[in-house]
């Protein structure tokens, strides 16, 4: 009986040892992936593009033959996005488009456009100081006409690049749940110091001055190597093949930063009958990358004539990017814009959630939940559900 109560605390402390050992190993993760934080990273040039482009397709008709009531539609998507930031200038454009096209009604049919740009030149070499020139444009299938504006003003602020580092950083990761990085006494995973990180997203920064892919390759495999805490033997072939997926994976664009800007514009053109005006305009852009994993972004415009309280727009966007496992990922998304023309405000909320599965390189299947509400326009939210299958071509 007494042996049978000391096997039992014995297995106890055990556990327990185990369970505190686990503790500080996950301890020990989280303040050294705090101490080397993606947005700590410095690019000099930081080159982002995105292009999105999609296709629906709905056809539903009225079982009591009600001809109004038959849907036959298709809706085609374009959202592009490029930044650009170097020490001396930079640039942003944005452009998305939304079209609906009614097959059996093509006077039904309606369209949103939004296009911005914006250059920026800073006032010292490698400061966040600017002064920003820039354009927008507006149209609708409910408005008069092209809503066409330009602006003038400064601002503070800039984006990097931080893609390598993530990469690198995901290379850390995907080695050491192989187990080869690790220590030879204990076979306890270790990490890699942050100067071979930094070496490691630098080779990756600097991929297009390598001539071939093995020569990249070659190139993080002696950084890794030489860090010594690789295990004994050096890295195999099925590591190096783990950290080639690492470098093609293209869903992994991260960037950090912010800016601030504020300015005058004057409106060219106006959807609305009244005169064209001087506009008073700002913006804020805000962009997180805490780990390879996720994405934060939050941008917001607001624009007004000179009788800001009676004619004005504000629109706010919000989303979070998170990778779940390499074939399935999720994003959140809100969008409210508040627009007042002669004192008549007009509230819109929208929130987006897609959750993306890709069992293939080139295939993917998302699954899209849109509610919108119009203020003025609609009862409550509509509710769009839509599955989608993707396939790359090139």
């Amino acid at each position: 009986m007494i042996r049978r109560a000391q096997s039992i605390v014995t297995d106890e402390v055990i556990s327990m040892r185990r369970y505190l050992l686990a503790t500080c190993l996950v301890v020990s993760m989280a303040m050294s992936a705090a101490a080397v934080s993606l947005c700590d990273y410095q690019s000099p040039l930081t080159d982002l593009s995105a292009l999105d482009l999609g296709f629906y397709y709905r056809y539903y008709r009225d079982p009591f033959g009600f001809e109004d009531q038959h849907i036959n539609q298709g809706t085609f998507l374009i959202d592009y996005l490029r930044l650009f930031d170097a020490p001396e200038y930079g640039f942003d454009i944005a452009f998305q488009n939304e079209l609906r096209v009614n097959i059996l009604d093509a006077d039904d049919s309606t369209y949103t456009l939004r296009a911005d740009g914006n250059y920026k030149r800073y006032v010292q070499f490698e400061t966040d100081s600017f002064a920003f020139a820039g354009a927008q444009v507006r149209s609708a299938s409910g408005s008069q006409g092209i809503a066409l504006s330009l602006s003038l003003g400064v601002g503070t602020g800039r984006f990097t690049d931080v893609t390598p580092m993530a990469k690198a950083v995901r290379i850390e990761e995907v080695l050491a749940q192989r187990g080869a990085l690790q220590n030879e006494e204990d076979k306890q995973p270790r990490e890699l110091h942050p100067v071979d990180l930094q070496e490691v997203a630098a080779a990756i920064r600097n991929a297009a001055t390598y001539e071939t892919q093995a020569e990249l390759l070659a190139r993080i495999q002696t950084i890794l190597e030489s860090s010594g805490v690789v295990r004994l033997g050096g890295l195999d072939a099925q590591d190096m093949f783990e950290v080639t997926r690492v470098l093609q994976s293209g869903g992994m664009t991260r960037y950090c930063g912010w800016d601030l800007k504020a300015g005058l514009g004057y409106e060219l053109l106006s959807p609305s009958d009244e005169e064209n005006d001087l506009l008073v305009m700002g913006a804020f852009n805000f962009a997180l990358a805490s780990t390879p994993r996720e994405q934060i972004l939050f941008t917001g415009l607001f624009s007004g004539a000179v009788d800001v309280i009676n004619r004005h727009q504000l629109d706010i966007n919000a989303s979070y990017d998170y990778v779940i496992f390499d074939f399935l990922s999720a994003r959140a998304a809100y969008a409210f814009i508040r627009e007042t023309w002669g004192g008549n405000p007009n509230h819109t909320h929208r929130i987006a959630v897609d959750l993306l599965m890709q069992p293939a390189d080139i295939a993917s299947v998302i699954l899209s939940l849109v509610m919108q509400s119009e203020e003025h326009y609609t009862l409550g939210w509509s509710i769009d559900l839509k599955l989608s299958i993707e396939m790359s071509v090139l």
